[in-house]
């Protein structure tokens, strides 16, 4: 989770980026978030604003950190740095100004069902 509040939303939008086969694009609320091409327009998520900080446990139990050693997979690596602050970046040339992952992503916490779309959770 992380310290201020997520969205649940479906994500949506969804478009390619020129010269990128893993990865692709979508406007969520106005926010602009690159994904990778495993995920599937309304596909259920969290969706975080710019500055954001991420908890390291959230981080570690779904790989998300570029220092793999920190994730709970050491074989799998993330983009985010040891102190997981959601920033605003460049990617293939597409300004990426908010973070959206799968809300399976809580499984590791939650026993009981996901929250409902259009819900903002906090930690």
């Amino acid at each position: 989770m992380a310290t201020g509040e997520a969205l649940v939303c479906r994500l949506k939008n969804l478009s390619p980026i020129e010269k990128a086969d893993k990865i692709q694009q979508a406007n969520l609320f106005g926010e602009t978030i690159i994904v990778s091409k495993d995920y599937k327009d309304g596909q259920l998520g969290l969706l975080f604003d710019t500055e954001s900080i991420l908890s390291n446990e959230f981080c570690k139990e779904n790989n998300l950190f570029r220092h793999s050693i920190l994730n709970k997979d050491i074989n799998k690596v993330g983009y985010f740095e040891d102190n997981p602050r959601v920033r605003s970046i460049k990617l293939k040339g597409v300004k990426v100004s908010a973070f959206w992952t799968p809300i399976e992503h809580l499984d590791y916490i939650l026993t009981k069902k996901y929250p409902q779309e259009g819900i903002q959770i906090k930690e």
